[in-house]
């Protein structure tokens, strides 16, 4: 089976399926399909971060600046 999901959308699902209770052969499938959605959520995060630190407007110091909410300019 081919599960495809948005990355915005992979934060959600591994919330809602960590909270799934079954035994026997199903956990050991629950288990590895929640062992895919956090490498799948860190491999994102990385990428995420590799675009930010790329893109986005630099401070004198050489940081990334942010505006007054907090979030990063690009």
């Amino acid at each position: 089976m081919k599960i495809t999901l948005e990355n915005a959308n992979i934060a959600n699902v591994y919330r809602l399926v960590e909270q799934i209770k079954v035994k026997g052969r199903d956990a050991l499938a629950l288990a590895k399909f929640i062992k895919l959605l956090k490498q799948t959520l860190k491999s994102a995060g990385e990428d995420e971060q590799s675009l930010v630190a790329q893109y986005a407007l630099k401070d004198e110091n050489g940081e990334s600046k942010t505006d007054s909410n907090g979030n990063i300019q690009l």
